[in-house]
């Protein structure tokens, strides 16, 4: 039987104050528990372009993996993976797709522009590779150098607030050389809230809490990260017609970009559907 093969992507987004959005992330391993906890709506968008004929061959968390395949039958015609991509690196991704990103250096931060906000950092160091934030340093000063390799500095973008708390959202989505398509839009906020009038210089990591919303308190129990991770399901039909336009960027870039690859999949569902039918009557 023929497979279809998709990967699973995240793309995070800072909804900044001057009404832009911008992407400050692609992460191609995801975590499972925002997915879960919104997995009936996951499932639902999945089961409108392909039935109950899809399954997940590959998720780096186990646990979340099995529960994911609960109820799928895993010889399926459309396997769906999240094994990483080929441009994981922070540099790479914003060179092979034109999103609209905070401006990045990599020497010193006068090279950048500064906010005036007194509420916000004004740059963050980050490693090429990096995940659940790790590795991140925020900086509320206007000079700043880099001393490592495989870093650079980034503009902090002052983003909208959720209850006073920053966020960023996030656009999960499936893709191939062929189709990309939009699956889950959510939030994340950040496990402290906004500091006012921020200090001077390198915030701690404390600090960082109230604007990394990917980072964690690392002392807190396993059992409790729920209550660090924050994640709500974003309704804004802002951030719906922002994702639809970086579904095209990414589509722009596809080898393949075969914009009818979900009617050759249908069509081929209703062809083995019709033959098992006919197989059970013979």
């Amino acid at each position: 039987m023929r497979k279809y093969k998709f990967n699973l992507l995240a793309i995070d987004v800072i909804d900044g104050l001057d009404n832009n959005f911008y992407v400050i992330d692609v992460n191609g391993i995801l975590a499972t528990p925002p997915i879960l906890k919104y997995k009936d709506i996951f499932h639902n968008e999945l089961r409108k372009l392909f039935g109950n004929h899809y399954s997940f061959d590959y998720m780096c968390d186990e646990e979340g993996f099995d529960l994911l395949n609960e109820g799928l039958n895993t010889n399926s015609l459309v396997v769906i993976s999240n094994d990483g991509f080929l441009n994981e690196n922070k540099l790479e991704w914003r060179e092979k797709y034109d999103f609209p990103a905070p401006p990045i250096t990599l020497h010193k931060s006068s090279c950048l522009e500064t906010h005036d906000n007194p509420d916000y950092p004004k740059f963050l160091i980050k490693p090429e590779f990096s995940f659940c934030g790790m590795g991140i340093e925020l900086y509320n000063e206007s000079e700043i150098v880099l001393t490592k390799k495989d870093e650079f500095i980034e503009q902090y973008i002052p983003g909208k607030l959720i209850d006073g708390n920053c966020y960023h959202s996030r656009l999960i989505i499936i893709t191939n050389n062929d189709e990309t398509i939009p699956i889950l839009r959510l939030n994340k906020l950040c496990a402290r809230p906004i500091i006012r009038n921020l200090n001077q210089g390198i915030l701690t990591e404390e600090q960082s809490l109230s604007y990394i919303s990917n980072r964690i308190n690392d002392e807190t129990p396993a059992e409790k990260w729920e209550k660090w991770e924050k994640w709500i399901l974003n309704t804004d039909d802002r951030f719906e017609n922002f994702s639809l336009e970086l579904v095209d960027m990414i589509k722009s870039t596809n080898e393949g970009n075969n914009p009818s690859l979900i009617e050759e999949i249908k069509n081929y569902i209703l062809i083995e559907e019709s033959l098992i039918d006919f197989l059970r009557k013979s």
